[in-house]
Order: C-alpha cells, then structure tokens, then sequence
C-alpha cells in the first residue's frame, strides 16, 4: 500500500534540495510533488491565482489536502493549507514501502522540515481559528517576516534566536547501470548433402536352348508337371539421421573492481556577528577605539 510523507519547508530552495536528494536517492520523480501557493497541487504543472473554471487559490490548496488526507474532517487539511496560504512550501513524497516511508522523513527532516503540530500552535497563538480558503495569501515579506518569527522566538520573554549553521556533505554512493551485454540466440539452418550410394539388383533370365539327346533317369524324374520360382532380388536406399553435439557456446561474465575519485564541492554558512550601538546600526570603531 503506497504512503505519503508530507513535509512542510519555510523556503522553496530547501525543497528543491530535499526532492533532489529524494531523487538521488531512488524515488522516482513522478512520486515526488511540491506544492505552493504558486503552484498547482502535485507539482507537474504550474498555475498562476486561479485557473480557468474560476477555482481560487485557496479552494485548490483545500481540496488537495483534503484528497491526500482522506477528507477535510482531518485537522492536517486545515494546517498544511494554512501553512500554504501563508507562504510555506509543501514536499510530497509517495512511498511503495515502509522503509522507503521512513527513508523519505529522514531526507525530509535533514533538509528543515517544519513540525506541523508545532507550526499549527504557532498559528494558533498568532490568532488561527481555521483555514479560511478565501483569505488572502502572504505576499513574500509577510512571509519572510513570519518565518524569521518562527525562528527567533519570542526574545521579550527569555527565548532564543535560533540561527542554523548549514553545511553540506557530500556522499557519494554506488549503483548500477547497464553498459552493455551479449546476447547468444541459437536456431535451426539447413544445408544440402549429398552422397554416392551403389546398389545391386538382380535380373532372372530365361533361354530356350535346342537339344537332341538321349533320355536319361533324371529326365524321366522331370517329366511330371512342375513350378520353378526364381525370386529377383535388389538393395534400395534407406536414409537415417543421427544427432550428435559438434561443439559448445560457453557464455560467462567476470566482474573486475576499479577506483574512481569523486570531486566535488560542499558549501556551508559561515555567520558573522556585529555589534550594534544603540540606535540599532553597526557600531564602526575608530583607530583610536577600544572593543569590548
């Protein structure tokens, strides 16, 4: 039985990322959708607003969740497409297995997947009381402001900026392509043969030879009536076919090892820190200055 892992970015390029590495990883690219408010649900054809039937924005972001959840009762429905509406980027994954399941969290969770429940307590403390389809979307500042909320926290009350220090990692793996083959196909030719073979037959021939002689005893035995048989005999030719192996196709395969260096490059955020004076801007330090 197939299963869908959702997962919900703050920013369309670590979507992007996470279903490249989905597809490096074996998924195929028709299992693999992304979802915005740009985009029409599924991820294989764009839609700018509203199509031609008239359907919002919003309704579209509805009625996918609700067909992938299984109806718009699950309390899911409401929060991914709130989450949608208000600038966030939805990565669907159909999984054939529970271990290619698991394997697609994990990829999903390594490149920030948001907690939904989490996010849905964001929402809720912000003033969510349910997805309304017709409300309009963030425009893309509202929606940075929002998550770099999300991400900061609620300083006022003892909390803490949380600035992730990403850095790539480069893995490289193996698998198996097809470079060529042989393929050995066996069938039935017929040729002509031909061979001398000599054959005897037999002829009986009958003479009449005049004779003036006297009788003897034996002639008197003969005299009586009588039947001679002469029997002709021949050789004709018998064909026969024998089967025999002549020779033998051996096909086998040998599996040699070489190495191959893999060179490529990893990028990673490098943060800088900056005091600030208290008009909130850079504070620039003269020659003759001091830090602290």
């Amino acid at each position: 039985m197939t299963k869908t892992v959702v997962g919900l970015f703050d920013v369309a390029a670590d979507a992007q990322r996470a279903a490249r590495e989905l597809l490096n990883s074996g998924f195929r690219r028709e299992d693999i959708g992304i979802s915005s408010q740009d985009y029409e649900m599924g991820g294989a054809a764009t839609t700018r607003a509203a199509d031609a039937g008239g359907e919002s924005v919003g309704d579209k972001i509805g009625n996918f969740f609700s067909s992938l959840f299984g109806g718009a009762t699950d309390e899911r429905v409401g929060y991914y497409s709130e989450a949608v509406r208000r600038g966030g980027v939805v990565l669907t994954v159909d999984a054939e297995t529970d271990e290619m399941a698991s394997r697609a969290a994990a990829i999903l969770d390594n490149y920030g997947a948001a907690d939904i429940n989490e996010r849905a307590e964001q929402y809720r403390a912000s003033g969510y009381t349910g997805y309304d389809a017709r409300a309009p979307s963030r425009t893309t500042g509202e929606a940075r402001r929002e998550r770099d909320t999300y991400r900061a926290g609620n300083l006022d009350q003892g909390g803490e900026a949380v600035l992730p220090v990403v850095e790539e990692e480069l893995r490289v793996g193996k698998r198996q392509v097809e470079h060529g083959g042989v393929r050995v196909r066996s069938h039935v030719v017929e040729r002509p043969v031909e061979e001398v073979v000599r054959l005897r037959e037999e002829r009986v021939s009958v003479e009449r030879r005049p004779v003036n002689r006297s009788i003897t005893d034996a002639d008197m035995a003969a005299f009586k009536e009588g039947t001679i048989e002469v029997i002709e005999m021949g050789e004709e030719v018998v064909v026969d076919k024998q089967t025999r192996v002549v020779e033998e196709v051996v096909v086998n395969k040998e599996v040699v090892e070489r190495d191959e260096t893999v060179r490529d490059t990893v990028r990673r955020t490098d943060v800088e820190v900056e005091e600030l004076n208290p008009r909130g801007a850079p504070e620039r330090k003269g020659k003759g200055s001091s830090g602290r």
